[in-house]
């Protein structure tokens, strides 16, 4: 696991400094924060990797990632739009599970309610249900 974590965390801060245009990379990195949950996104074409840390809220104190997803982003399902303002052609991510927090497996997201949206010259867009019919849309930092 620690392998795992270090591996990410080196690719996070070293493309990190170029900035999240992928014109020059083969990685796009992007960050995304907002009602206390930090997630950082690892794009390579149409796979990727989501990393989702508790940022000071309840969950916050352990300082280990919430978890780690990796995957691929699939067609559009327009799913995501019934629940709120998403995006028609963000695509739905498959994901398997590469770490959870043994407490907090339950914030797990389930199987189809994660959907992002990659932008080449401007800011990726992640959406994910947030239960009762609702959508949380997070625009990159």
């Amino acid at each position: 696991m620690k392998k795992i974590l270090g591996i990410l965390f080196f690719m996070l801060f070293t493309l990190n400094n170029h900035g999240q245009t992928q014109n020059d990379l083969d990685y796009k990195i992007s960050h995304f924060y907002e009602y206390g949950w930090f997630y950082t996104s690892i794009v390579h074409k149409t796979k990727i990797t989501l990393l989702c840390y508790a940022n000071k809220n309840e969950y916050h104190q352990s300082g280990q990632p919430i978890y780690i997803l990796q995957g691929t982003i699939t067609k559009p399902d327009k799913r995501n739009v019934d629940l709120g303002d998403g995006d028609p052609s963000a695509g739905v991510v498959v994901f398997k599970t590469l770490y959870a927090d043994a407490l907090k497996k339950d914030f797990i997201p389930l199987p189809g309610t994660i959907w992002y949206k990659v932008n080449p010259d401007a800011k990726d867009q992640l959406e994910i249900e947030a239960g009762e019919a609702t959508l949380d849309v997070y625009i990159a930092k």
